[in-house]
């Protein structure tokens, strides 16, 4: 199960299975301290698909092959604001590198900084330049909302719904995708699928 942490809250992203049309199956779960903040009771269990669900987990799925960790990757590797969306509408990636909250505009401004504050902020413009341009503690914020058809009696997408916001440092989001690539290749094993690319490269011994 891969998890992307930022403080107290939670994204965790599993792959189920591969159903009987050959569509991977997800389930999603938005947490705080590692509890799922969705009420359980809420979500839609009117048939064995719905049911079979996880505690407070949303259903989702993709056919033919998985393009989420393609999205991540590409986020990280242009630094351009990438998004994905499944071909049933089930969520709404959005990941947004070097910004937090990309839709309100900054009004701030500094006032003072103290000569120490100054210096530090000269450095490690410095370590960026040195770095090409990307560091590890860089701030990336990622969206994720899930439509509403995963609730009650909804009986169709809606295209809205919850949304978990995070603000991962580029580290964090590295490992994230690391660990969605070796589950994915695990699931591709167990379901006899086509390896991705990436999957010489996945040591499932890694921790």
């Amino acid at each position: 199960m891969a998890k992307l942490k930022s403080n107290n809250l939670a994204l965790e992203i599993r792959y189920v299975k591969l159903d009987v049309e050959n569509w991977i199956q997800y389930e999603i779960l938005f947490l705080y301290k590692d509890q799922p903040i969705i009420q359980d009771v809420l979500l839609k269990r009117v048939n064995e698909h719905w049911r079979e669900r996880s505690f407070g987990a949303f259903k989702a799925n993709e056919c033919d092959q998985d393009e989420l960790i393609d999205t991540i990757q590409e986020a990280l590797d242009t630094d351009e604001p990438r998004y994905y969306q499944p071909t049933d509408p089930d969520f709404i990636l959005a990941i947004y590198p070097n910004e937090i909250f990309p839709f309100m505009p900054s009004n701030l401004q500094l006032v003072w900084s103290s000569d120490e504050i100054i210096q530090q902020d000269e450095d490690h413009e410095l370590i960026r330049e040195v770095a090409g341009g990307r560091l590890p503690d860089d701030l990336f914020t990622l969206i994720l909302m899930v439509d509403t058809y995963n609730f009650g009696d909804e009986r169709a997408y809606s295209s809205e719904g919850p949304a978990l916001i995070l603000l991962p440092r580029r580290h964090e989001l590295r490992q994230f995708l690391s660990e969605l690539k070796k589950e994915y290749v695990e699931f591709c094993k167990t379901w006899e699928i086509e390896l991705p690319s990436y999957a010489k490269n996945i040591n499932p011994d890694d921790e």
